[in-house]
């Protein structure tokens, strides 16, 4: 992800320049499938494996994207907010 983080960045502040003016704001969880090769291996009997990256996104009402940060860690969730504590100061 450290190479990827220039390009998400760079996505993010794109996305601000084009920002609506909206009032009701969403922060969400997305899976993006990954089709490449995974150093797991783990086979279940007649089902497909499927692997992807989960990333917060914060949308419109009508969903749109205005900014995205990847998942990093399951032991960042906030027991007051029930999202990552670096999304919540990505976003607040």
């Amino acid at each position: 992800m450290a190479k990827l983080r220039p390009l998400f960045n760079h996505l993010n502040e794109r996305l601000l320049m084009h920002l609506p003016n909206e009032q009701h704001l969403s922060i969400d969880v997305s899976m993006v499938p990954y089709f490449g090769h995974h150093g797991c291996k783990q086979f279940i009997n007649g089902k497909p494996v499927r692997f992807g990256y989960r990333v917060w996104c914060l949308n419109t009402k009508f969903g749109y994207l205005l900014q995205f940060e990847p998942y990093r860690a399951a032991g960042t969730i906030s027991d007051e907010y029930r999202i990552g504590r670096e999304v919540q100061l990505f976003w607040i």
